[in-house]
């Protein structure tokens, strides 16, 4: 039996699996059947799982960075008047702090708004709690979207390396709304997750222009 069939009779192994336990065992089914769809039919999106994996085990050993002086202490940031950030969750370096300190500093700050087709939508987020939703498992702005030239938007990213390319977490949102940004784009990671091997990628993957950590900033 080859590999690729030994994969594929686990999956239908998982689906029968869902079938008696439920939505859970269904999850697995799906991802595992979305990893032998990625290894035969696109080697490169196969690896970016990989390398995720790896990166969301690295991080399980972190605390989450809070501190992001040296990126508001910068030109960019400082000349800005119009600057694009996002809410973190989960293990991501956290924005909280940075977000407060953008409002103090008197920046319009833009949050994003994911839609039903993973695309993104600007909008503007005075700092209070009640012009934010919280039916997904993050934060997202209610309002109006943003109409105007941004200056400067800030990315998540689970790891970039020292050509600018990022690789997010896979939904492909941010890729489409860079592309269509002409500002200066900084991805916030941890001080280990800048890879000095390039990382995996695609055509319509996009390049930031710097990646900062609590530690330094490195433009491209």
């Amino acid at each position: 039996m080859s590999i690729e069939q030994r994969h594929i009779k686990r999956a239908q192994w998982l689906c029968k699996l869902h079938q008696r336990r439920g939505k859970f065992a269904y999850f697995d089914c799906f991802a595992h059947t979305r990893t032998i769809l990625c290894t035969y039919a696109n080697p490169v999106d196969s690896e970016k799982i990989d390398v995720r994996s790896q990166m969301r085990r690295n991080r399980e050993r972190h605390q989450p960075p809070r501190d992001w002086q040296i990126l508001l202490q910068s030109p960019e940031i400082q000349s800005a008047e119009v600057i694009a950030s996002y809410f973190s969750y989960g293990l991501e370096p956290d924005t909280t702090l940075l977000n407060g300190e953008l409002l103090t500093m008197k920046k319009i700050v833009l949050l994003p708004r994911m839609n039903s087709d993973r695309s993104l939508t600007w909008v503007q987020w005075r700092g209070a709690p009640e012009e934010l939703s919280t039916e997904r498992r993050f934060s997202q702005p209610i309002g109006e979207e943003f109409v105007g030239r941004i200056d400067v938007v800030i990315v998540p990213a689970l790891a970039v390396d020292l050509e600018g390319y990022r690789l997010g977490q896979g939904g492909g949102s941010y890729d489409r709304a860079l592309a269509h940004l002409d500002c200066w784009k900084v991805a916030l990671v941890n001080d280990d997750e800048i890879s000095e091997e390039p990382l995996p990628r695609e055509a319509h993957d996009q390049k930031v222009d710097a990646v900062v950590t609590p530690k330094k900033l490195i433009r491209f």
